[in-house]
């Protein structure tokens, strides 16, 4: 674990020395992002950002993203959950000499996931190898700030809530999720 963050610490570190404004110099327009979301990857998460500037201060933000976790039961058994999500969001620029996708953001969006819960040799079931699948969807808002050096280098920090609705009959209640995001990537 400790090699992993100094890993990621001296990742962010490269990226910010490399990707260093200069004052005087006109800012580079940027209309497209990709993005990763390497803190995610401690989790078994894989997620991806996509951003297309609409105009001088807004964009679609589309975040697409697929995770895994196996768990030991207390009963006996395993649990598999494979999640997979699409998100939608509108992003606002408040930067008054900034143009997106740079500076200080608000954002609001919609959202879908599926999770596919596989439990193997469970005892005490009629069936010791069973699978459960829910289908969500929500809501979610956010707000940060994104840092786009002259080079394209990308990193982006955010945070916010998602209002997540179940679809599926067998969950009926409703939860608030907060969340807190970094990224990197490169904008061209």
């Amino acid at each position: 674990m400790g090699n992993k963050v100094l890993t990621m610490l001296l990742i962010m570190c490269t990226c910010g020395i490399m990707g260093q404004d200069i004052k005087n110099e006109k800012p580079k327009t940027f209309k497209n992002s990709i993005k990763i979301r390497p803190l995610n990857f401690f989790v078994n998460e894989l997620v991806l950002d996509y951003e297309r500037m609409i105009d001088p201060k807004s964009s679609l933000h589309i975040t697409a993203g697929q995770g895994y976790q196996k768990d030991r039961l207390l009963v006996g058994g395993t649990v598999e959950n494979h999640t997979s999500f699409l998100e939608v969001d509108y992003r606002r620029y408040f930067s008054k000499d900034k143009i997106a996708p740079r500076g200080w953001f608000a954002g609001a969006g919609i959202f879908g996931l599926y999770e596919l819960d596989r439990f193997k040799n469970i005892r005490g079931t009629v069936d010791p190898n069973f699978d459960r699948d829910y289908f969500s969807t929500g809501v979610s808002v956010d707000t940060g700030y994104q840092w786009v050096f002259k080079n394209g280098i990308t990193i982006g920090l955010s945070g916010g809530a998602d209002l997540r609705i179940p679809i599926d009959h067998s969950i009926n209640s409703s939860s608030i999720r907060p969340n807190l995001n970094f990224s990197v990537g490169y904008s061209w």
